[in-house]
């Protein structure tokens, strides 16, 4: 296969990969360094439950900017069923599964089969979460990876075809700002961050 069908084969493969770990976290690009720097010393220093705490109302708030948008409504109905788990090291594990357009966030290891997106370490998990490094360098560098690749991509295909291109989707998803920050610093200050 020539090189450049080759590249952007694989292209698109980091490009789906990338899009499936922005929702499994839907972290809003933080713009406050002060919030930037107590998140980084929460995520390195809280404990696998105080983490699912955060995971879990990130997305139920990322989850209500979602379904007030046409678009993604259409992507989460594509997305019912579909299970994917993420872990940091191995320490930190849970599945999300899309259920009626809500996800539901469970702690633990993932069952066989289901695809899991990881980070080598809490600091590569900082660097995703506050995009301090790109999430395609990350791919290509192995600090970000997923387990049954081709299942993500095929899915990622039949669900992401018609919105890999639409980057205003998930930046619209990406920039639910003000009340995301004001949600996860409240967050912490409950678990004493």
């Amino acid at each position: 296969m020539p090189e450049d069908i080759e590249a952007g084969r694989h292209g698109k493969h980091h490009h789906i990969l990338r899009r499936y770990w922005e929702i499994v976290n839907l972290y809003p690009r933080i713009t406050d360094p002060e919030l930037a720097r107590r998140i980084e010393e929460f995520t390195m220093k809280a404990s696998p439950e105080q983490l699912f705490r955060m995971q879990r109302a990130v997305i139920s708030h990322g989850t209500e900017f979602m379904v007030k948008d046409p678009r993604w409504s259409r992507l989460l109905e594509h997305m019912d069923g579909k299970r994917v788990g993420m872990s940091v090291g191995d320490e930190y594990h849970t599945t999300v599964t899309l259920n009626d357009g809500r996800f539901d966030v469970t702690m633990g290891k993932q069952e066989r089969g289901v695809p899991v997106l990881h980070v080598a370490s809490r600091k590569d998990y900082v660097d995703a979460l506050l995009r301090r490094k790109d999430l395609v360098r990350m791919l290509v560098t192995r600090k970000l990876g997923a387990t049954h690749k081709l299942t993500l991509i095929r899915w990622g295909i039949t669900i992401f075809e018609d919105f890999l291109a639409d980057d205003s989707l998930f930046e619209d998803l990406l920039a639910h700002q003000s009340r995301a920050q004001e949600l996860i610093a409240e967050s912490m200050g409950d678990m004493d961050f």
